[in-house]
């Protein structure tokens, strides 16, 4: 099969921005035998600089002040743009598709590179996120969602091609926005590799539960810490935690009061390197439309390290972990069931909890690896730059 040079427009890349789940999904999109070229923004340099990602070229493209409002993301898009085809022209490199990820910002780059330069191209729209569902009875917000809704119905519309993560996800975006069928493909979260070692849970006393990604609303951040300063300390378990986000300073002072320990923020690499080091991960989000539509890429990364998970019941969740099987589930938002699943598995011994361990390193390897989602992905470009 040929192979093709597929150009990305992606924050996530951003040196010094923490490394999520949408940074290791990209990285794991690209991961295949593609030449793949990701642009990305940074306020911390003067000049352009290119580095390496094992195969992946990453161009990171120096700007003044980072584009968070949208009055600053209308000013520079364009200019985005233009920079981005001065470094192709210059270094001669003659994309065959343009591919873009998440942020709405994101997509109104390569739809500007695509328009002026070049027209012959076909973008690819990966919705690792859908904007301007979020409900809230805050007006500001609920003004902010009705333009990010607004702006994502005319990505869909305009992009040639749409991933999404899940069956759901597809079939809310063709329901709610009126996306053709046939231009939407489904690209699940996966793995790149499988531990063959699953950890002997008794030689860890107290078990360790680690809580790790971004710390905002939807991930449970506040909902586990109320649970955590209840329940002060739950015998024989120990939490932790590793990430950042909004509700950084919850975290901090659970540290700080001995409720918890907190490991900061980590690269991507070195998050696998410490998987192994935990018995448990525990995703606790709260019931919202974002957690039904998409699997977190922290759970199956864990779940391949041989990590056992305890999440919520949200369908992100369930349609991966059936509960005392392959990991537990409790109750969203629920500190009551949360607290009776963590007493239920410290029944669990040894063999038992290895087990389910095994279970969730075999549901991983056999349905969510990037083996077989980069044989979905080859037709989706082939087809895509054939047309």
């Amino acid at each position: 099969m040929k192979h093709f040079t597929i150009i990305h427009f992606s924050q996530d890349f951003a040196r010094g921005k923490a490394q999520l789940g949408g940074f290791g999904r990209i990285l794991n999109i690209c991961s295949d035998k593609n030449r793949h070229i990701i642009f990305t923004l940074s306020a911390r340099i003067t000049n352009t600089e290119v580095y390496n990602i094992g195969s992946i070229k990453v161009i990171e493209i120096p700007i003044d002040k980072m584009p968070v409002s949208k009055k600053r993301q209308i000013f520079i898009y364009k200019k985005i743009a233009t920079k981005i085809h001065e470094y192709l022209a210059t270094n001669k490199i003659n994309p065959d598709l343009l591919f873009g990820h998440s942020q709405l910002f994101n997509f109104f780059v390569l739809k500007e590179l695509q328009v002026k330069f070049l027209p012959n191209l076909k973008i690819l729209w990966e919705a690792n996120a859908i904007w301007g569902i979020h409900q809230s009875g805050n007006l500001k917000v609920r003004l902010n969602n009705r333009l990010n809704r607004i702006f994502q119905r005319r990505i869909f519309r305009q992009a040639d091609g749409i991933i999404c993560q899940t069956n759901a996800s597809k079939d809310f975006i063709i329901r709610n926005f009126g996306v053709e069928v046939d231009r939407c493909g489904v690209v699940t979260n996966a793995v790149l590799s499988v531990t063959n070692q699953i950890r002997d849970c008794e030689k860890n006393e107290p078990r360790r539960v680690l809580c790790l990604g971004l710390f905002d609303e939807m991930n449970g951040i506040p909902f586990l810490a109320d649970f955590i300063r209840n329940e002060r300390k739950v015998n024989g378990i120990e939490f932790h935690f590793i990430g950042d986000g909004l509700y950084k300073p919850i975290v901090e002072k659970l540290n700080s009061d001995g409720l918890c320990t907190y490991w900061g923020r980590l690269s991507h690499n070195e998050m696998q390197k410490r998987y192994s080091e935990f018995d448990f991960v525990i995703i606790p989000r709260l019931p919202c439309v974002e957690a039904d539509l998409f699997i977190p890429t922290k759970l199956l990364e864990s779940m391949a390290a041989g990590v056992i998970p305890i999440c919520s019941d949200v369908k992100g969740m369930t349609e991966v972990i059936i509960d005392e099987k392959n990991g537990f589930s409790f109750k969203a938002g629920n500190i009551t069931d949360l607290q009776n699943t963590l007493y239920k598995i410290k029944e669990y011994n040894n063999e038992q909890l290895k087990k389910v361990a095994f279970n969730a390193r075999t549901t991983v390897s056999e349905t969510y690896n990037w083996n077989n989602n980069h044989n979905d992905l080859a037709l989706i470009y082939s087809e895509l730059i054939k047309n």
